[in-house]
């Protein structure tokens, strides 16, 4: 949840193990640890989980998505096997963000030679490839969704993360 980055890195660094912090701001942290992946997408304060499988240097997003095309042709990224199918979008400083049709195709076509998988344009099942970009962030990521985000809670009810948030913060003994 904005604003409570601070509280988030000390309850990451309560349950994983190596956590190292490579990037935070208001609405997003950007970190390593030693964890599966698994267990970071199950933390309950946590909104989106996602795997960083490239970065290139921040550039607009369309050059940025031409740059990371060559690099898949090059070589596959570790982080994207068992991708067979996926949709692509793309995200700067958290707002969605449209790519050029023709960066677009071109990161779409490498993705699909690379790994034989098919685009899912519309949703659907298969995984979610994020280009993300934030402010104060000098790269731009592709990125694996490893969580849905939650549905928003109706108005004026606590949203799950800061809940989850919250409890923590108050220290309850564990029989509470």
């Amino acid at each position: 949840p904005a604003g409570l980055s601070s509280l988030v890195e000390a309850s990451l660094r309560e349950d994983l193990a190596g956590v190292e912090t490579r990037y935070a701001d208001d609405s997003a942290l950007v970190f390593s640890c030693r964890g599966p992946h698994a267990q970071v997408a199950a933390l309950p304060y946590l909104k989106n989980t996602f795997e960083v499988v490239l970065e290139v240097p921040r550039s607009p997003i369309d050059a940025a998505a031409t740059v990371i095309a060559k690099q898949v042709e090059r070589g596959a990224p570790s982080g994207l096997a068992g991708v067979r199918s996926f949709r692509l979008m793309a995200q700067v400083d958290g707002q969605l963000t449209p790519l050029d049709r023709r960066a677009k195709e071109g990161l779409e076509r490498s993705l699909k030679a690379k790994f034989g998988a098919s685009v899912n344009a519309r949703g659907g099942s298969g995984d979610e490839l994020w280009l993300i970009g934030r402010r104060d962030l000098p790269r731009i990521v592709l990125a694996r969704r490893l969580s849905k985000g939650k549905k928003m809670p109706a108005a004026g009810a606590l949203g799950t993360e800061l809940s989850h948030l919250l409890v923590r913060l108050s220290d309850p003994p564990h029989d509470d």
